[in-house]
């Protein structure tokens, strides 16, 4: 749409979207490569199906040859879609334009002209005329193809989405700018790259897609330019070398062949990357990785024949009769021509501290020995056409320098291997590594073969071939045990017991081990092993069965005791110290499941056998309740139950009732870990009371007699007399606590009588605050008349004036501070027997998602002996939810004729 106030003048004009795309200035860089300098630029106007209507042409800024900038002023655009033309100048003279079409927004001062781009336009022409698309979705839907058509990206869905992202996607041509130029052949020539990019553009534009023989071709040509060169700084590389380096592709692109030839670079020496693509010229040739260069190549003929020449080898081999060296530094292998340099790196440098005078070596099939002469040294060949004796002081050189010119030198892959060399023997010595003669195996049993496979030399026995499991293997010559040489059969008895045999006075145990076989199947494989004399003890050889279901077992022989035992990760049997045993084992008595919960005395220890065949020893509580069983008789006989008191457990025990009649327990003072007596109690001399009906236990400690409830083998403190007056009573963090003596009733507040003047306005504060503690989710609820006291009797509550006087002697009121420490006093549970007080208890219901619906809270309030001033004294206030433990505790003032509300609590002094 344009609008305009005069006739033929046009203000703006806005497309489809209603963005103002005209007049505007456009600006940009020519994203090409650094060689490539454009002569201009030439901008074509085109109408809705992108034929050209009319062009101009612009100027190139080439001051920087990196990114070569381009402008146009501000002018008038008929329709927001325009083809900008680089153009450049080929080395023939002829001119390259390629076209790209950008679509004009608000602003066009960034625009960004590349190869890529121009391989897709004329495709964005064919889906926009034939296909009858935007001009959008044309341009997304062609470079999304191009993109996944170049291998760059192969899923559909990611392509697309990158062609609609154009930060991401100019950040993607970006890294992968030289792909383009490769595939168009730029490295050849410039008739040769333009051609090909006409072709690429052409055939593309039809298909939407990219013969893979094309893409195999262009990388065919690419690695054609590759060769082996040294840089500067005298590193090795495997690059291009092609007419021009800034394709910024010229070093070796694991990533860009990977693509184009389907394989894989796994960065180790030992996995080369093979080329096994038909459509390429280099199929069945293989990229190799040299670790100590970080370097991957194309492995030449050469190393196939000869082994990979890495650049940190130094060696020389015999190939068809020509000698070929891989000098170190180097990663190719080359022909060596020159004698001393042959000489020098087979046999070593004549004359050095490495190499003894005499040592001879062949080059071709001329002999050469290391002779030194006025302490100058070199290779001569004044042997070459002597008779060599096996007196001859060069014999032994001689003998080796054959095994070199016959086998090669000697290197990991002759490790140990003993080789013939006319009537001599040579091994390849990995200490060394180096040729030595020997004094064969083979010399004195024969070579191996079928018809030799085992022999004995001066009494130890031998084999070479099908006896794999004793490491018999590439028919060398290997030690193997008597047994085996005399075809005994090897096999188990039964799991955990060990078949032996014995030969003169040695042992021999048949094993069992997993292996695989050459299908990857595993399979179990029977052996003979000599035992030595800490293995062949009685039990092993008596083959007695040693597993898990034996574990711990001991067996005696002569006295002597044995343990099965998996401490090596398997079983087996083990000597046992006899300072170890306990007493039921000295005198013979081996634990077994036939004694499982055997039990036996010694001195005033009890010694169990229990799972897992071992005795032990029974812990202090353990040995207590059989102590009490069998000095006090069972809990049936005995008439008057008590508590009793065992020294070596710190433990009280007395007879309890359980579902099968009376038994002696263990039983705990406190229903709870917190619930403990002070540490100034001596616990023992609460032993020795009274069981009355197995509902309370008393006892009389230092005048003060105590009364504990009984809940099975928890038995709380609940009520003390001292001197003479109870107390309802309450042990808690090693503090004993006193509390007037409790009723039975439940009562509302409102029904006590006789309040306070101060009472109602108090109880009005309080309200307020239990409100609070009734929050949930933002939600409170206010304090109606369900308010009961618990445990009430007209002792429940008392003013300051009888409290302060309530405490007998020993103990006080808590002031405010003690009251606040953590965890003074608590009462977590609604247990009205245990809890030591008479709460004020709320129970009130909420109907709000996320909160409980029936609730009650505890709210104890206590006199404090702190005093804020001669009317009102500090008191203590918690409030416990009965499921969610403490809501709040506070000090708070109380008038000192507060009645009712406020309880007495006494703790005895330190």
């Amino acid at each position: 749409m344009a609008c305009s106030d005069i006739e033929d003048e046009i203000l703006y004009r806005e497309d489809a979207t209603g963005v103002r795309f005209s007049p505007t200035k456009l600006q940009g860089t020519i994203d090409y490569l650094p060689a490539m300098a454009p002569k201009y630029v030439k901008v074509v106007n085109v109408d809705e199906l992108l034929n050209p209507v009319d062009s101009f042409e612009v100027s190139v800024d080439s001051g920087n040859s990196k990114n070569r900038a381009f402008e146009v002023g501000s002018r008038d655009y008929e329709y927001p879609i325009v083809k900008i033309v680089p153009v450049f100048e080929q080395d023939n003279g002829t001119e390259m334009e390629f076209p790209q079409y950008v679509r004009l927004d608000k602003r066009n001062d960034n625009l960004k002209l590349n190869l890529f781009e121009a391989l897709a336009a004329e495709r964005t022409e064919e889906l926009v005329r034939e296909k009858d698309c935007s001009f959008d979705s044309a341009r997304i839907q062609a470079v999304a193809e191009l993109i996944m058509a170049l291998d760059i990206i192969k899923e559909k869905e990611e392509a697309s989405r990158l062609a609609s992202d154009m930060s991401e996607y100019y950040s993607l041509m970006l890294m992968k700018k030289s792909w383009t130029f490769i595939y168009c052949q730029y490295e050849i020539s410039d008739s040769l790259f333009y051609k090909t990019f006409e072709e690429l553009r052409k055939d593309f534009a039809k298909k939407g897609s990219v013969d893979s023989s094309f893409l195999v071709h262009a990388a065919d040509v690419w690695l054609s330019t590759f060769k082996v060169v040294t840089d500067k700084n005298g590193y090795v590389k495997f690059k291009s070398v092609s007419r021009d380096s800034s394709v910024g592709a010229n070093g070796f692109n694991s990533e860009f062949f990977a693509s184009v030839y389907g394989i894989q670079f796994l960065w180790n020496e030992n996995s080369p990357a093979k080329i096994d693509n038909k459509l390429s010229q280099f199929n069945g040739r293989k990229f190799i990785y040299d670790k100590s260069e970080s370097l991957w190549r194309l492995a030449m003929p050469l190393d196939d024949s000869l082994g990979i020449c890495y650049s940190r080898k130094d060696s020389i081999v015999v190939h068809e009769g020509k000698y070929y060296r891989c000098a170190k530094g180097s990663v190719e292998w080359k022909e060596e021509t020159d004698r001393d340099t042959i000489l020098k790196q087979t046999y070593g440098t004549c004359g050095s501290a490495a190499m003894n005078i005499g040592r001879a070596g062949y080059v071709g099939d001329s002999l050469f020995v290391c002779i030194c002469e006025d302490k100058k040294c070199a290779w001569t060949d004044k042997y070459a056409k002597s008779v060599i004796k096996k007196n001859d002081p060069i014999y032994p050189s001689y003998v080796i320098a054959n095994a070199i010119r016959e086998f090669g030198l000697c290197g990991q892959k002759l490790y140990g291997e003993i080789k013939k060399v006319n009537d001599d023997y040579v091994l390849c010595s990995k200490k060394d590594n180096k040729w030595e003669v020997v004094d064969s195996l083979d010399y004195y049993l024969g070579m191996c073969s079928e018809e030799n496979a085992k022999g004995e030399h001066q009494g130890v026995y031998y084999a070479c071939k099908d006896y794999e499991e004793y490491g018999v293997v590439g028919g060398n010559w290997s030690e193997i045990p008597e047994p085996a040489y005399l075809d005994e059969e090897c096999h188990s008895i039964e799991v955990g017991a060990l078949y032996v045999k014995k030969y003169g006075d040695d042992y021999f145990a048949c094993y069992t081990r997993t292996k695989l076989d050459k299908n990857g199947y595993s399979k179990s494989v029977t052996f003979w092993n000599k035992l030595d004399s800490a293995e062949a003890i009685p039990p092993v050889i008596n083959m007695d069965v040693c597993n898990s279901d034996r574990e711990n077992l001991k067996v005696i022989y002569d006295g002597a005791y044995y343990e099965c035992d998996n401490r090596d990760l398997f079983y087996r049997w083990y000597p046992v110290e006899n300072d170890s045993l306990l007493p039921p084992e000295r005198d013979g008595h081996i634990c077994t499941p036939d004694l499982y919960g055997t039990v036996k005395k010694y001195g005033d220890a009890y010694y169990e056998c229990g799972y897992v065949n071992q005795w032990r020893k029974m812990p202090a509580v353990e040995s207590a309740l059989l102590y009490y069983r069998d000095s006090l008789g069972s809990c049936d006989t005995i008439s008057k139950k008590s508590l009793y008191w065992n020294e070596k457990s710190s433990s009280f025990f007395g007879c309890l009732k359980g579902k099968t009649g009376y038994d002696w327990t263990q039983i705990y003072l406190a229903p709870g870990l917190n619930y403990t007596m002070p540490k100034s109690f001596e616990k023992r001399k609460f032993a020795g009371g009274v069981v009355d009906r197995d509902s309370a236990y008393t006892v009389t400690v230092d005048g003060v007699a105590y009364r504990f409830s009984i809940f099975e083998k928890n038995w709380p403190l609940s009520h003390v007399v001292i001197a003479g007056k109870g107390y309802d009573a309450y042990f808690y963090n090693e503090r004993l606590f006193l509390h007037s003596e409790r009723g039975t009733e439940q009562v509302q507040i409102d029904s006590i009588k006789n309040k306070s003047e101060s009472y109602d306005g108090f109880f009005a504060s309080w309200k307020s605050w239990a409100k609070k503690c009734s929050e949930c989710s933002d939600t409170t609820i206010d304090v109606d008349t369900s308010v009961y006291v618990a445990r009430y009797n007209e002792d429940a509550f008392m003013d300051w004036k009888r409290a302060s006087a309530f405490c007998p002697e020993g103990f006080h009121i808590p002031s405010s501070e003690e009251f606040m420490q953590d965890d003074f006093v608590a009462y977590k549970t609604y247990d009205m027997t245990i809890r030591n007080d008479t709460p004020v208890l709320w129970n009130y219901k909420m109907n709000k998602i996320g909160c409980n619906r029936d609730n009650t809270i505890f709210f104890d309030i206590f006199w404090t002996s702190s005093e804020k001033d001669e009317k009102t004294q500090l008191c203590y206030e918690a409030a416990w939810h009965i499921y969610k433990n403490e809501k709040d505790r506070r000090i708070v003032d109380c008038p000192k004729d507060l009645y009712p509300m406020v309880q007495t609590l006494c703790v005895q002094d330190d």
